[in-house]
């Protein structure tokens, strides 16, 4: 991605990161097994300005909804299973006028509950142990 040989709706995938990093910088727990992905969003007016945190949260959503996953957005970059489990989030970066869009979602694994912040409202959740409704 650093070269910008990625193409608008192109992604990057890895099977674990040790330097990732959730809202407000926090360290992301990334364990093997779960999905880490960034993707460059299109140069398009519905992913420009404040709104395209929101545009990408609901596609993402929308998406595990047609899966038969019960996934919904918690503004502004929190995926929840159930309405009540944190499953995944999104963190959306501008880099030399490239909307990035990073997403990780706890397919098999948590973080344990000592990496959340103490004033976290949900709990975290893996998605596959839930299984397609």
């Amino acid at each position: 991605m650093g070269d910008g040989n990625l193409a608008d709706g192109g992604a990057i995938s890895s099977t674990g990161q040790e330097g990732g990093r959730g809202q407000l910088r926090r360290q992301w727990h990334s364990p093997r097994g779960n999905l880490h992905v960034s993707f460059r969003l299109p140069a398009s007016p519905v992913f420009s300005g404040d709104g395209a945190s929101l545009a990408v949260g609901y596609l993402l959503a929308n998406a595990f909804r047609q899966l038969g996953f019960p996934v919904s957005l918690k503004w502004p970059n929190d995926l929840v299973l159930l309405e009540q489990y944190k499953i995944g989030g999104i963190l959306l970066e501008e880099k030399d006028g490239v909307l990035l869009a990073g997403l990780g979602v706890n397919l098999a694994e948590a973080p344990p509950s000592s990496l959340l912040r103490r004033d976290a409202a949900l709990r975290s959740s893996g998605l596959l142990p839930h299984h397609a409704e």
